[in-house]
């Protein structure tokens, strides 16, 4: 009888112990999920602020130009980048120009031309829709060998 009596205590032990560490990794888990979403709703809040003051700039704007580098630098600001442009269509020649830049030498802005459907931004011109590509450098479709 002890011999059995012995074992089911060392069965609901290991099961115990079992529940106890399944509990403490929820607990941790749901821990991890509060911080993330309260991180998250504070970048939301950013997000909104910074939208919010960009809509009011681009409303009170009084030229194109302004609108432009003002959208530039949010999305910029945004995404941490150093180096941005927004391009603009040419429907005659089927083909985007740089119409606002920031880190880019002024011989780049003012030659550079892109046919619609080539490199990323004739890919996005063309389709409409947003692109994301990890590494240009190492892209096959986008890769620009020298």
């Amino acid at each position: 009888m002890e011999a059995v009596d012995y074992s089911t205590n060392q069965i609901r032990q290991s099961e115990i112990k079992a529940k106890a560490r399944a509990h403490l990794t929820f607990q941790e888990i749901r821990e991890e999920l509060n911080t993330q979403n309260i991180s998250l709703k504070q970048k939301v809040e950013e997000l909104q602020d910074a939208m919010d003051a960009t809509v009011q700039t681009v409303v009170t704007a009084t030229d194109i130009e302004e609108v432009l580098y003002t959208l530039l630098n949010r999305a910029m600001m945004t995404v941490s980048a150093s180096i941005g442009s927004i391009m603009l269509p040419d429907k005659k020649s089927r083909s985007l120009s740089i119409a606002a830049a920031v880190g880019l030498e002024k011989t780049i802005v003012n030659t550079t031309s892109v046919r619609m459907g080539e490199g990323i931004s004739g890919k996005v011109a063309q389709t409409g829709e947003g692109l994301l590509v990890k590494d240009v450098e190492q892209d096959p479709v986008f890769r620009v060998d020298a």
